[in-house]
């Protein structure tokens, strides 16, 4: 009797959520927070919260761990109704990357 057969080599991406996963409108004061879920059958190297059209950026976050649960905390008052949109990009250790498609954030 022989037991299961072993995965084969990881060829695939990181996998990511987030919440939002789609785009959104929003009130104009107080925090937007962003959460990222990412996971990996081999650790996550890289962990990045790309943002457009608002005017400062998140570092990247080195995690070492195959899942990944980070929050973004935005402060909405500098915005002043301003729109932008976010991304993220992870990467893991044997240097496959994944960049999710664009949410868009609209302030009202």
């Amino acid at each position: 009797m022989t037991g299961p057969t072993p995965p084969g080599p990881d060829r695939s991406p990181p996998a990511i959520t987030t919440f939002p996963g789609r785009d959104t409108t929003v009130d104009s004061v107080g925090v937007f927070t962003i959460e990222v879920i990412a996971h990996d059958r081999n650790e996550i190297d890289t962990l990045a919260l790309l943002v457009s059209g608002a005017g400062f950026a998140f570092p990247t976050d080195t995690v070492h761990d195959t899942v990944a649960d980070v929050s973004y905390a935005i402060s909405l008052g500098a915005l002043r109704h301003q729109p932008f949109s976010f991304r993220v990009a992870a990467g893991d250790v044997l240097g496959h990357d994944t960049l999710t498609d664009s949410v868009n954030v609209r302030l009202k």
